[in-house]
């Protein structure tokens, strides 16, 4: 069974939530400005080409296909005669769109895994223009198909935009770019009420009908950087590292907030990367940086050589006191009171392994059963859900739920 022993750990009083940006007691008028300082040079990503030529790609093509979809309700009225159906019967071809939308929908993670969001983007819009234009032909068959067509095209277009900007934004920053993309279905809708009527009267429904694939032009997003596919990737040199030590592990909040780790026996090195210049970071004394892991910006945590680690608030660097004297090799956690830190000194002594709730440090100690390999170090830690997972020396592969742990290999 896994034995604990609790350790007392020195941090700063002020250290602030990571969901509220306010710190804890006496702390909060102090801290609280420095947080929101944080938090808005987080949301300074928003505006950079790097998120908005994206942006507002995925938002021109929602509201494209959403032009598709509202046209059957605006168009439908005029063209009933033609099409030899009742001007209500539009009501069918509806249903039709959003049980097309809803089952092709379903193929959405196929699509994208399979294809990368660029060839899908393309995929929707020529499906969208070929349904519409087969409207055209006046049938009651071709409207049925019509609204077939469009509605496949539009159950796979949130999926897709989403993955593309989910790896562009930041915790603080998905929201806002998120409720951004969503804003292309109603402006569709209002681009299909104000200029279908117009384009009717003026030219014909047929007509009105084919000015709706010339949307279809917009560009699709280049997920070359970012989003799967087969990326053409250029590497280019950061920043001199030639006196900075080992580098040994990277980790980011985003594209704008990046920390790299490292440095030697006697002191470690991180440098953060802002979205234009990497910068070296003021450190406590701590020997090696191995391994980082955090929340935001304003939120990280670091371990390394010596059972040092540290915790960085946006401003400051502070040293933890972990209470063991062996390496640690990882850490990771599911919320800033729920930390798992892991290591050992391969050679002598057991296994580490860590557990922080954000002001003590508890001591899990595994028995025969938990480490039948007597593999003397856990050398990395990761969680899904309310499962742990840790693997280390020999091939040991720990995994539970909760604080319980058992050998998986």
């Amino acid at each position: 069974m896994l034995r604990k022993a609790e350790i007392p750990a020195k941090r700063p009083p002020a250290h602030p939530d990571p969901q509220t940006g306010v710190g804890y007691s006496d702390a909060i008028d102090a801290q609280g400005p420095a947080c929101r300082l944080a938090g808005y040079r987080g949301m300074s990503g928003v505006f950079s080409r790097r998120v908005l030529v994206p942006l507002g790609t995925i938002f021109g093509i929602q509201a494209s296909l959403t032009v598709a979809a509202y046209a059957f309700p605006v168009v439908i009225p005029a063209a009933a005669a033609d099409l030899g159906i009742a001007p209500e019967s539009v009501g069918f071809l509806v249903s039709v769109i959003y049980v097309a939308g809803m089952t092709f929908g379903l193929a959405s993670g196929w699509l994208l895994a399979r294809l990368g969001p660029t060839l899908v983007f393309q995929l929707l819009l020529v499906t969208a223009g070929v349904g519409i234009a087969a409207m055209t032909l006046g049938t009651v068959e071709a409207a049925f198909l019509s609204a077939a067509l469009v509605g496949c095209a539009t159950g796979p277009m949130n999926p897709a935009g989403s993955q593309v900007l989910a790896r562009l934004t930041t915790e603080k920053t998905r929201a806002l770019v998120f409720s951004l993309k969503q804003c292309g279905t109603p402006a569709g809708g209002m681009l299909a009420g104000a200029l279908l009527p117009a384009l009717m009267l003026a030219f014909g429904w047929q007509a009105a009908l084919l000015a709706i694939p010339a949307l279809a032009a917009c560009p699709a997003p280049d997920d070359d950087d970012d989003t799967g596919g087969d990326p053409q990737v250029e590497w280019n040199e950061a920043f001199d590292a030639s006196q900075a030590g080992s580098l040994s592990g990277v980790w980011g909040s985003g594209p704008d907030d990046v920390f790299i780790v490292g440095g030697d026996e006697v002191q470690g090195e991180i440098y953060h990367y802002d979205g234009s210049d990497w910068t070296p970071m003021t450190l406590p004394e701590t020997p090696l940086v191995v391994w980082s892991y955090g929340f935001g910006p304003d939120d990280v945590y670091a371990v390394g050589l010596d059972g040092s680690a540290m915790h960085y608030d946006g401003a400051t660097w502070t040293s933890l006191t972990t209470g063991v004297t062996q390496d640690l090799w990882g850490v990771w956690g599911r919320s800033a009171d729920d930390i798992w830190m892991v290591g050992g000194d391969v050679f002598d002594e057991p296994p580490v392994l860590l557990h922080y709730d954000g002001q003590t440090f508890t001591q899990y100690d595994l028995d025969a059963a938990e480490n039948p390999l007597d593999a003397k170090a856990l050398f990395k830690v990761w969680g899904i859900g309310n499962k742990l997972f840790a693997v280390g020396q020999k091939g040991l592969l720990l995994g539970g739920g909760g604080l319980l742990v058992r050998a998986l290999v």
